[in-house]
């Protein structure tokens, strides 16, 4: 294995592998984790690229300045300015990777999109494709739905549901898929909801066995509207339960 020996050489290797490494853990901070993630090959793999990207940008604005700072004919003029050289440095390697996987997410989630008329859908600046990276069906179908009642159906019959609102709490991949529901309903045996469990403080449900989770709409979803959507993707749904009697179910 080759070590680097000169100031240079050791610039060099960072710049390789240093923002590609920033970049990705700023966007799975962003977005969470995914599937690649997992994989300590592939994330190397996707570091040594994206660094390859930034550094031929670099090149490409800093020109000279750039390869004079990797080559070993000036490493003294540098040394005797480390406050220039950590700035530089600091600039090259950790900020401009973080700030474009910022602009990255937000431009994923749609901040970007270009309004093109009333009734016509936006222009967006990205193209996924036909393959979808989500992990999972419970991954697509589970985290957009807030404000909601919940009910599963367990291994021997039984039913767990309630309210699933702004304190209530889901996991996605790669955690085992579970629930946190904040207000526990008394449910019947063909798994109606009844009426809300005095006192309770919600309920816990593991759903990694054979189970059935469905999300049931409020009796008078026109009382709801205040509620908005929700999301709980590994967090919690974001939506409160606004002016729904949860006390009564019809």
């Amino acid at each position: 294995m080759i070590i680097p020996g000169t100031l240079g050489q050791v610039l060099a290797v960072l710049l390789l592998i240093l923002p590609g490494f920033v970049f990705t853990a700023v966007r799975a901070r962003r977005r969470g984790p995914s599937p690649a993630d997992g994989e300590f090959g592939q994330r190397v793999l996707t570091a040594i690229g994206i660094g390859a990207v930034l550094d031929s940008l670099y090149v490409v604005i800093g020109g000279r300045h750039v390869t004079d700072l990797l080559s070993s004919q000036r490493p003294a003029e540098w040394i005797q300015q480390p406050r220039l050289l950590t700035v530089v440095a600091f600039g090259l390697l950790v900020f401009v990777p973080a700030v474009l996987a910022v602009l990255d997410d937000l431009r994923l989630t749609g901040r970007f999109d270009v309004p093109l008329g009333k009734n016509r859908k936006p222009l967006r600046l990205w193209y996924q494709g036909r393959y979808d990276p989500t992990p999972s069906a419970w991954d697509y179908a589970a985290p957009p739905r807030g404000s909601t009642f919940i009910r599963v159906r367990q291994t021997d019959g039984s039913w767990v549901g309630g309210w699933f609102g702004s304190d209530s709490f889901l996991s996605t991949w790669p955690e085992p898929h579970d629930l946190f529901i904040e207000s526990q309903w008394e449910m019947s045996s063909e798994g109606e909801f009844v009426r809300r469990l005095a006192g309770t403080r919600g309920a816990y449900v593991s759903c990694a066995q054979d189970v059935v989770v469905e999300w049931v709409a409020p009796p008078d979803s026109t009382d709801n509207q205040s509620e908005g959507g929700g999301s709980a993707d590994g967090q919690s749904s974001g939506a409160s339960e606004g002016g729904h009697q949860e006390g009564e179910w019809a």
